[in-house]
């Protein structure tokens, strides 16, 4: 049961950044869990109008992207909305089956937590603002030829419900084109700069979670993130969607942008720590 529940917490924050569609879903009461990642979004669009959530907070609109990647930004407003049809308005029925191609940028997620192992993903932004993202997975035809994450592909296929996929509904049989190779960060073990926001989220929350089997202890980490406090890195746009303990000799005023390298490791409290060897203040 427990273990359940947390997979409804990871599903429903995984939707929950898009908010998009007509019914908005229900973040658990959790520990850790914020209001916040449940709220509506209204999109400015390119109007320069501020970006803000449901209760009126002002999202920050000056993240610093071209200081975090090289990788190529990919703006794609028709993919999500089918994205909030297939995940949001419960049409992935009528999406099922078909031949698809989707294009955007390469991410691996690796779940541990609920066992799934290696998940594949091609992901995009709605628009310029970058407050809501879409992010389709995949099964690769052949794993071998696959680029470094962040690289920008190409993946065609067939469309299916199945349980196996984390939310449910994937693209089998994919094959992949490569159309910009985006070096991988070989000093780390996950980079999760070449991630989706929702798609580090969900990677930090298994990451935290994944504690019994030690999947992710000893590991090497990229993220990007807000300083929440001193100690503590936040979600770049969602006030504790997630947060993850570090331990740096530095400290950044709060709401700074960093990029944190370093290893995890669980610590005697039971939290999990970035135990930082690369603290870089950007924007």
């Amino acid at each position: 049961m427990k273990k359940l529940f947390s997979l409804l917490l990871v599903l429903t924050l995984l939707f929950a950044v898009s908010a998009c569609g007509t019914e908005k879903p229900v973040t658990p009461s959790v520990p850790g869990a914020s209001d916040n990642a449940s709220d509506a979004i209204t999109q400015a669009g390119n109007s320069g109008e501020p970006v803000t959530d449901a209760k009126g907070n002002v999202l920050p609109s000056n993240i610093p992207t071209s200081a975090v990647t090289a990788m190529p930004e990919n703006f794609q407003p028709d993919q999500y909305v089918e994205y909030c049809d297939v995940f949001f308005n419960k049409q992935a029925s009528s999406y099922a089956g078909k031949t698809v191609t989707k294009e955007g940028n390469f991410g691996i997620l690796q779940d541990e937590y609920f066992g799934g192992g290696t998940r594949y993903y091609v992901w995009g932004y709605n628009d310029q603002t970058r407050c809501c993202d879409f992010q389709w997975e995949f099964v690769p035809a052949d794993v071998s030829s696959l680029p470094d994450p962040g690289s920008y592909i190409v993946v065609t296929g067939v469309t299916e419900e199945n349980e196996a996929a984390l939310d449910k509904f994937w693209i089998k049989d994919a094959t992949v084109e490569t159309r910009s190779d985006y070096p991988a960060s070989e000093a780390y073990d996950y980079d999760l700069t070449t991630l989706s926001p929702t798609l580090a989220r969900v990677q930090i929350i298994n990451m935290i979670n994944e504690k019994s089997r030690g999947a992710f202890e000893g590991k090497s980490v990229l993220v990007f993130g807000r300083a929440l406090d001193a100690t503590t890195i936040q979600h770049p746009y969602y006030n504790e969607s997630w947060n993850l303990p570090f331990d740096a000799d530095k400290e950044s005023a709060i709401g700074t942008y960093l990029i944190l390298g370093g290893t995890l490791q669980l610590q005697e409290d039971g939290n999990t720590h970035l135990l930082v060897d690369r603290y870089d203040e950007v924007g």
